[in-house]
C-alpha cells in the first residue's frame, strides 16, 4: 500500500491492474492517454477509494472497472467516453482487449446514491454533447445501488435518445430507498 510512480506513457492496457488487491488505497495519477483497456482495473479492490482523474478518450473497455470495489465512492461523471461505444470497431482491439463498453462497471462498488447520480448526469451531459450513442452498459450498477430523480432522467435520456443499453441499480426518489418509506410494526399475538 505504497504510492506508485510508473512511467505509463506507452501503456495501452491497464486491465486487472489492481484487481483483487485488498489493501491498495493510494492516489493514482498515471498518464493514461494511450490506454484502450481498463477492464476490471479495480475489480474487487476492497480498500480503494481515491479520486480518478484519468484521460479516458481512447478507452473502449471499462467493463467491471470498479465491480466489487466495496469502498469506492467517488463520482466518475468527468470520465470522457469518446471511444466507449462500438462505432468504427477495430477488430485487432476487439480480439486482444475483449470488446467495448461499461457493463458491470460499478456493480458492487460502494458508490453512494449522490455520487451515482452525479456520475450518471455527467455521462449524460458528455454523451449528449459528443453524440456518444449505442453504449453497452448492462448491469453498470448492481442491486442495492441507488440513483435519484436526476439519475433516472439521465438513464431515461441515455436509453431513449442515445440508444444506450443501460441497466442496473434502483431508482430512489431523493436518494431515499423505497423500502425506507414504510415502517411496519408487528407484534406477535
Amino acid at each position: 500500500n505504497q504510492p506508485l510512480y510508473f512511467n505509463t506513457d506507452s501503456v495501452v492496457d491497464m486491465s486487472m491492474m489492481f484487481a483483487n488487491d485488498t489493501m491498495f488505497n493510494q492516489p493514482v495519477s498515471f498518464n493514461t492517454s494511450q490506454v484502450r483497456g481498463m477492464y476490471g482495473m479495480f475489480q474487487n479492490a476492497k480498500a480503494f477509494n481515491q479520486p480518478i482523474n484519468f484521460d479516458t478518450r481512447l478507452v473502449r473497455n471499462m467493463q467491471n472497472m470498479f465491480n466489487g470495489a466495496k469502498s469506492f465512492d467517488r463520482p466518475l461523471g468527468n470520465l470522457r467516453l469518446d471511444s466507449i461505444n462500438n462505432r468504427n470497431p477495430n477488430y485487432y482491439y476487439w480480439y486482444w482487449y475483449g470488446g467495448y463498453g461499461m457493463s458491470g462497471m460499478l456493480s458492487g462498488s460502494g458508490m453512494s446514491c449522490q455520487n451515482m447520480t452525479s456520475t450518471l448526469v455527467g455521462w449524460k451531459n458528455f454523451a449528449l454533447a459528443n453524440a456518444i450513442d449505442s453504449v453497452q452498459a448492462q448491469g453498470v450498477m448492481g442491486n442495492g445501488q441507488f440513483y435519484d430523480d436526476n439519475g433516472k432522467q439521465a438513464i431515461d435520456l441515455l436509453r431513449d435518445s442515445l440508444k444506450w443499453n443501460i441497466s442496473g441499480g434502483t431508482y430512489a426518489p431523493d436518494c431515499t430507498p423505497l423500502y425506507k418509506w414504510f415502517t411496519t410494526l408487528w407484534q406477535p399475538a
